[in-house]
């Protein structure tokens, strides 16, 4: 990283890339409505894309246009080529690069770019989490503190004390109430002293004894209110140890149900419906047909994986796989993916043959009502219908001549349909095949890493001479290579119709090569 970064975003505001994997497309929203408040723009796809417009391609512009990239780290980014591809390119460039951390795990495929990068992490989703990265950016690009600032205390206004309240006169001292005599024991004791003055004195004292002073308020209330506090300080600390193990359960849950859902979208290791960034994924995804092939492709390749006898053998099966991927993300119409289905599990000598249907429920018994009839079922008729009871003899009336019901003839299965006719001549390119393809159509990205290769492809022409769809036979070892060759093959190729053996035009393939080579 170098440069400063008002330079870099001359004096605008700048933008972020959010680079991220698709099954954390809702953080990365969230992400870009934080940067928003804080004057910082944010770019992520598939939300920015233009419509009509390829999704390379925009990608490519918008990482060259952005003054940083975030990286919203997880166990799927750091798997994910596409993300590794965003971080080549903003190197490349020399871009600021932010990682942020989702989960709490190690870099592995991303090691080479980012073990050199302080993290930021953001486990708890909070806003409190991102505010350090969000103010480093703004300090890197001079960007004014928009945070709000606390209100202003009000203006302090004089206390006016209350005057001191006059002491109270001192209280009267409260006249002896008279005191009853006690009551006479019934059997007074009988003494031989005669009663003197002292006998008077406590009754006398008695009448005069001055009340004793009240204690200070708060005296005895003091400790009680204390309690009162303690008591409810605990109970507002219990309701809040309740919310949050409420809110952590909720969260867990939540998080459980969305790995389920993240798993239960995946097809195979190379297909997942939640990424639809590419055509031929979203066209499998919406195929019931498509996604059985591509189950049936991948359990065939993992057992022939599982079923190879060395290093070398696995290898080769890798390679082979990753040329079919290559063919099939290259599609962009079903009966292309079908065609690379088929051509792969020839390759792992597994059955071409689509999945078996899922088995009808069995019939119910015979009954007052008839069983409904399914989807897609034909009723027999009633000749057609075995007669599951067992025949009972009519014993009302003796039989006459002969009663044996002739048995019906099945029809005849309908003939297979006949093969289409051979092309008796091939098409012939009607432009300069060397026009299709050339040097001045490399990605520029690609061009910039010095990547070569042969992109072989083969493409469908239809009877009026063009091309109807374009897949991949060889790979370049770069998908982009690949798909770049068959566009621009099926755009700009025109041919000569093939011909039947009447001479009518009719539809036929042709094959073709371009070698990139970077200067």
């Amino acid at each position: 990283m170098s440069g400063d970064g008002t330079a870099r975003s001359g004096g605008k505001r700048p933008v972020a890339f959010i680079s991220h994997h698709s099954s954390q497309v809702e953080t990365a929203r969230r992400l870009k409505r934080i940067l928003d408040r804080n004057g910082i723009g944010g770019w992520l796809a598939p939300d920015d894309v233009q419509p009509g417009r390829p999704f390379d391609q925009a990608i490519i512009e918008q990482v060259r246009g952005s003054d940083l990239i975030i990286l919203l780290f997880c166990s799927r980014s750091d798997q994910s080529r596409h993300v590794k591809r965003e971080l080549m390119m903003a190197e490349n460039e020399d871009k600021l690069i932010y990682p942020v951390r989702l989960e709490e795990i190690e870099a592995f495929g991303l090691a080479y770019w980012l073990n050199d990068y302080q993290w930021v992490d953001w486990f708890d989703g909070k806003d409190k989490s991102i505010e350090r990265m969000v103010n480093t950016v703004k300090e890197q690009f001079g960007l004014p503190d928009t945070s709000p600032e606390p209100p202003a205390p009000p203006p302090s206004q004089p206390v006016i004390m209350p005057p001191d309240p006059e002491p109270d006169p001192a209280p009267l001292p409260a006249e002896p109430k008279p005191v009853p005599p006690p009551p006479p024991d019934p059997e007074p004791p009988v003494s031989s002293t005669p009663i003197s003055a002292k006998s008077e004195t406590p009754a006398a004292d008695q009448t005069r004894r001055v009340p004793k002073p009240a204690k200070p308020e708060g005296t005895d209330g003091e400790g009680g209110d204390k309690r009162k506090m303690l008591l409810i300080g605990a109970g507002i600390a219990a309701l809040l140890l309740v919310v949050l193990l409420f809110w952590l359960l909720s969260g867990s849950e939540e998080e459980g149900e969305g790995e389920a859902a993240a798993g239960s979208s995946r097809l195979s290791p190379s297909v997942d419906c939640a990424d639809l960034s590419s055509p031929a994924h979203e066209l499998i995804c919406n195929s019931a047909e498509l996604a059985a092939r591509e189950r049936q492709v991948a359990a065939a390749y993992e057992a022939a994986t599982a079923a190879a006898s060395d290093d070398a053998a696995r290898t080769a099966l890798e390679n082979a796989q990753a040329e079919f991927i290559a063919r099939r993300d290259g599609c962009d119409n079903s009966a292309c993916i079908d065609a690379a289905y088929i051509a792969r599990l020839e390759q792992l000598g597994a059955s071409t043959a689509p999945p078996p249907p899922e088995p009808l429920p069995p019939q119910q018994p015979d009954g007052d009502e008839p069983a409904a009839v399914l989807p897609g079922e034909t009723r027999p008729s009633p000749e057609q219908r075995p007669d599951q009871r067992a025949p009972v003899e009519d014993t009302r009336r003796p039989p006459q001549g002969d009663t044996t019901r002739p048995t019906p003839t099945p029809a005849p299965p309908p003939p297979p349909p006949p093969s289409p006719a051979s092309a008796a001549t091939p098409p012939r390119p009607a432009n300069n095949p060397a026009s299709w393809v050339t040097q001045s159509d490399y990605p520029s990205n690609i061009l910039r890493n010095g990547e070569s290769g042969t992109s072989r492809f083969q493409l469908r022409i239809g009877p009026d001479g063009v091309p109807t769809g374009c897949f991949t036979t060889g790979t370049s070892g770069h998908f982009q290579l690949d798909a770049r060759a068959c566009n621009m093959a099926r755009a700009r190729a025109r041919y000569t119709p093939a011909r039947d053996a009447n001479g009518n035009p009719t539809s036929s393939t042709y094959s073709g090569s371009f070698t990139w080579r970077a200067p």
